[in-house]
């Protein structure tokens, strides 16, 4: 279901883009939005400065939300999106997933733009790397999203910087779909013809609709 992006709902602080059902580890659909945080926002800011410290301390958790709270300062070409279930309570007890991205000119080509995703982290218990996880695939519906907005941005290339394990997890997930990427020290790029190719696969996996 694509919703409004105006903030008019009194259960969000956050204001949600796409709602979504996302599959606990006994088949439960778990109702739960895509949603944009600004750091200009104080009740968005004040989830931030609280998930900062009651996250477990951790390089990528910590860089997303130093980020979010220094530009609550300052003009920034980030742009940040959380996943957060749908249920009562204040917002930093409902966000499960956080990510960062911003778009700049193409080097050869200055009137188009590439994407970037900066970061992207899951909450512990709901982490990949996590045995006991609630909840699965977290990362595949954020990174989803980041497909779209690069798209949405009619930008020529997405790219991104994973981490050992994280880009075990890319490269398996983009050779299943068959994505063609290129992928150096990881450091990974996805050419903009690719893009539908993942975005697909997410709305047909977890019946999303941006």
């Amino acid at each position: 279901m694509k919703i409004s992006k105006q903030n008019n709902n009194i259960n969000f602080t956050s204001t949600p883009l796409h709602q979504i059902k996302i599959p606990d580890i006994n088949g439960v659909l778990i109702k739960a939005f895509i949603s944009k945080i600004n750091p200009k926002d104080k009740l968005d800011l004040q989830a931030i400065k609280k998930i900062e410290k009651e996250w477990p301390p951790e390089f990528i958790k910590d860089e997303i939300c130093e980020h979010f709270i220094r530009d609550s300062k300052k003009n920034s070409i980030l742009k940040y999106y959380c996943i957060e279930l749908d249920k009562q309570g204040p917002l930093k007890d409902k966000i499960i997933s956080l990510a960062s991205s911003f778009t700049n000119h193409n080097f050869f080509n200055e009137g188009k733009l590439d994407y970037y995703l900066s970061l992207i982290k899951t909450k512990e218990d709901f982490d990949s790397l996590t045995t006991d996880r609630k909840i699965k695939n977290i990362g595949k519906i954020m990174l989803g999203k980041i497909f779209q907005d690069a798209k949405q941005e009619n930008c020529l290339s997405l790219s991104f910087f994973a981490y050992k394990t994280s880009k075990l997890f890319y490269e398996k997930i983009f050779n299943k779909i068959g994505i063609s990427f290129y992928e150096k020290d990881g450091d990974f790029t996805i050419k903009r013809k690719e893009f539908d190719k993942y975005i697909k696969y997410v709305k047909k996996k977890f019946n999303i609709i941006f």
